[in-house]
C-alpha cells in the first residue's frame, strides 16, 4: 500500500515568496501526497495568492487549506499543522522556502528502509531573497563544523520531516518555543532514529 505523506506549507506574510513555495509543493513527484497550506492570519496578500494558486491547480495531489482566524505564532501554528494533517509523516515547509520536486519521493525511500525513523532531514541550499544560492547547509555551516553540544545531530527545520509520534506522544509545543527544530528532533531521538539525506532537497531562504 502506498504511503500517504503530508507536505505542510506554513505561511505568514510571505506574499513575495509564497508562489514559488507552492509551485515547489505542487511539483512533487511522489503520490499520494496531501498538501496542507496553512496561513497564520497574514496581513498581506499571502492568503489571496494561496487561493488563486489552488484554484488554478489541476495536479494529482490532495490540497487542504487552513487559515487561522487570529495569529497564533509559530508554536501554536505547528500544533495546528499536526492536528489538521491526516498522515503519519509531516513535512514542515516555510512559505518562503522551496522544496525540490523529488523531496517527498526521497523521504519515502528512507521511511520504507528505516522503520525506526522518527525524523529525516536533508541538505539545504541557502538562498537570498532573490533566490541566489549563498551556500549549503549540511553537517557544516559556512565552512565551519556545526558545534555538537549533545549526541543529537544538528537538524535544520527547513529540511526536516517528522513522524506524527513526536507530537502525539508528548504535550503540544509550548507557547515559549521559538523554533520547532529545537524541540522536535530531541523528541524524535527519544522515540527512535534520525536520518540524514545528503541530497540538497530544499532551497532555504535566509
Amino acid at each position: 500500500m502506498d504511503l500517504m505523506i503530508t507536505l505542510a506549507v506554513v505561511c505568514y506574510n510571505f506574499e513575495k515568496y509564497i508562489e514559488d513555495a507552492l509551485e515547489g509543493a505542487f511539483a512533487q513527484t511522489y503520490s499520494p501526497l496531501e498538501i496542507l497550506i496553512s496561513d497564520d492570519c497574514s496581513k498581506d496578500r499571502t492568503w489571496d495568492i494561496v487561493q488563486e494558486k489552488v484554484a488554478a491547480y489541476r495536479g494529482p495531489h490532495r490540497i487542504k487549506l487552513n487559515r487561522n482566524p487570529v495569529n497564533l505564532g509559530l508554536a501554536r501554528h505547528i500544533n495546528t499543522i499536526f492536528d489538521f494533517s491526516e498522515t503519519d509523516w509531516i513535512v514542515i515547509q516555510s512559505g518562503d522556502d522551496v522544496s525540490m520536486p523529488q523531496r517527498v519521493e526521497r523521504i519515502v525511500e528512507v521511511v520504507r528502509k528505516n522503520p525506526k525513523a522518527k525524523c529525516i532531514h536533508c541538505r539545504c541550499q541557502i538562498i537570498d531573497e532573490n533566490g541566489n544560492i549563498i551556500s549549503y547547509h549540511d553537517e557544516e555551516e559556512n565552512g565551519k563544523k556545526v558545534p555538537q553540544k549533545s549526541r543529537l545531530p544538528y537538524v535544520l527545520g527547513a529540511g526536516a520531516v517528522y513522524h506524527r509520534d513526536v507530537y502525539l506522544k508528548f504535550s503540544p509545543l509550548s507557547l515559549h518555543v521559538a523554533n520547532e527544530d529545537h524541540v522536535l528532533p530531541l523528541r524524535a531521538s527519544l522515540l527512535g532514529e534520525i536520518h540524514f539525506l545528503r541530497d540538497a532537497l530544499v532551497r532555504y531562504r535566509k
